[in-house]
């Protein structure tokens, strides 16, 4: 039988790695999908654009939608992986961690993407939204509760997590704030607020897993030198 403290740090170790990929194959997939949207534009157009288009330059249209493919099923696909590996990766730290907050947090980030991702703008803008807005709050408040865990990580660490939770808010509180003809006319327009709100998450959630695997090596090492080295015994006078 395997000791709590190695069974844990291994599902750490499956938690970082399954956020450093729901990430990273996020990034790359909206990537590939945007060379394949005509003329798309990083501030008038959504990062769900890339699934549906469902809005003009005034205000949004769920009733005539607008997809392009490859683009459309490349981003419901990406979308949904990241949902998908967040979500596994928010029960690993929680039987590695026990916290239950934080592992709650990370899994409505999940949740809520994948929720939008298996429900696109043209199937349901309601639900597609509110699990956007559920996955962007839940996501910036795991990142600025992030000091709440006990992780081995550089003090940068927190605070560049505490930095990204609230642009996204910030971000979040200007689009909620805001009317979609208003911020779709501004300099950053509404996609380029969507990308203030998303990006710094997405970057988190692989800094959270370089952590999470960081985090599992000094013991080793340390361990690893111990056993090296050998206990040293002092000679006893006679």
């Amino acid at each position: 039988m395997q000791p709590a403290r190695t069974l844990g740090n291994q599902y750490l170790r499956i938690a970082g790695i399954l956020a450093i990929v729901a990430s990273t194959q996020w990034i790359i997939g909206v990537f590939i999908a945007q060379a394949y949207y005509p003329n798309y534009s990083i501030t008038q157009n959504d990062l769900s654009d890339l699934g549906a288009t469902c809005h003009n330059a005034i205000m949004p249209t769920p009733g005539s939608c607008v997809i392009f493919q490859p683009a459309s099923i490349i981003w419901n696909t990406v979308l949904s992986l990241l949902g998908i590996l967040t979500l596994a990766s928010a029960y690993m730290i929680y039987r590695g961690l026990g916290n239950r907050l934080f592992s709650v947090l990370i899994g409505l980030f999940g949740l809520g993407a994948l929720i939008a991702g298996v429900v696109p703008e043209n199937v349901d803008l309601t639900t597609h939204g509110l699990g956007a807005i559920v996955s962007f709050v839940a996501g910036a408040l795991a990142a600025i509760t992030v000091y709440r865990v006990r992780l081995e990580a550089p003090l940068y660490f927190r605070y560049l997590s505490m930095l990204f939770g609230i642009i996204s808010l910030a971000g979040l509180a200007i689009m909620l704030s805001v009317s979609f003809a208003t911020l779709e006319a501004s300099i950053i327009g509404h996609g380029g607020d969507e990308r203030i709100i998303v990006y710094p998450l997405l970057v988190w959630e692989i800094i959270l897993g370089i952590s999470l695997v960081r985090n599992l090596e000094r013991p080793v090492q340390r361990s690893a030198t111990v056993t090296k080295a050998g206990p040293t015994t002092k000679s006893r006078p006679i």
